[in-house]
Parts: structure tokens; sequence; C-alpha cells
């Protein structure tokens, strides 16, 4: 379960982080100089996200600051198809970025506490190339989907918040599967 996480995570991290300067360029029609600091506030808002849901983390349950950051992913992909306007950008940047630096660190320390330290670098490194896959995936679907339609991210956006959205599903099962087995230890 967290295997699938890490992939539906990844998938519009990558996307994202990859192609939103383009669809800037080619669907909202903003100059590249806007488009460049746009991509510029998205990863210094991941470095916020990263240290904001990792302070959230000493004091809450990852598995819950995790499902937490995912929901703030998906909700501001919503805004990804026909919301997106030069005055709106930051509006779906800010949160996306924050949820998705929070995500970027806190699978690996789910991971972590889920499986203990016990041949950790293998399982590690094993969510590594899992997360890596669906960033793979959804690079490339994403990019195909936008060339199939003459550089429209319109449909492959879609996409993007499909896969957010499952990621939230997705944490939201390991939350649920962790209280269960946590009952099931001491009962």
């Amino acid at each position: 379960m967290i295997g699938l996480c890490a992939i539906l995570i990844f998938y519009p991290i990558f996307t994202i982080s990859q192609q939103f300067n383009l669809y800037l360029q080619n669907n909202v029609g903003v100059s590249k100089e806007l488009a460049a600091t746009a991509q510029s506030i998205l990863f210094v808002t991941s470095v916020g996200g990263k240290f904001v849901f990792g302070w959230l983390c000493d004091r809450f349950p990852t598995r819950q600051v995790i499902m937490v950051c995912c929901l703030v992913m998906f909700l501001s992909t919503v805004m990804l198809v026909g919301f997106i306007s030069p005055a709106t950008i930051f509006v779906f940047l800010i949160p996306f970025g924050l949820g998705y630096g929070g995500t970027f660190v806190l699978i690996q320390l789910l991971t972590v506490e889920s499986f203990g330290l016990t041949d950790i670098g293998k399982i590690l490194g094993a969510i590594t190339l899992i997360e890596t896959t669906g960033g793979f995936l959804g690079s490339l679907i994403t990019g195909r989907l936008a060339s199939m339609n003459n550089g429209d991210y319109t449909l492959a956006f879609y996409g993007v918040t499909v896969a957010a959205g499952l990621a939230f599903l997705s944490t939201f099962a390991v939350n649920v599967l962790s209280k269960r087995l946590s009952a099931a230890k001491v009962g």
C-alpha cells in the first residue's frame, strides 16, 4: 500500500515540476519570465512544505500528516483545468508546493515508521524505485497526452488530478490499515 502511495504521489510531483512551465506558456499564455518565476516559487514553497509538515510530524502521527499533505496537493490540482490564469497561478502553486514538499519527505518517514529499521536500506531503495517509476509515468503520460492534443494540457492535467486524488485515497487507506494493525497487536 505504501508503494501505491509512492507511485501516485510522485506522478503529480514530477509532472508539475517538469511540465507546468510549458503549460503556463502554451495553455495560459504567460511570458517565459513569469513561467520561470512560477517554477521558482514552486520549488521554494516545496522547501517550506518540507519544514512545515516535518514539524507537524513531530506533533502528530506521520500517516495522518501525509494524508493532509496529499489532500492539499489534490485540492490544488483541481484548479489545473480551467481555473489557472495569470492572476491565479500562485493560488495553485502555494498549496501544491506545500503538499508536494511534505509528501516528498514524509513517504520515506512513513516507510521507516511502518517497517522499522531492519532491512530499511533495501525497503527505502524499493520505495525510491517506485517513486521514480511514478514520476516517470506521470511525465511520460502527461507529455504524450499534451502532444496528442497539439500542446494542450487540459486532458493530461485531468490525469494529474486523478493521480493526486488517488494518492490521497491511498494514504487514507494506509491510515486505516495502520490503525487496524495497531489494534490487532494490542488485542
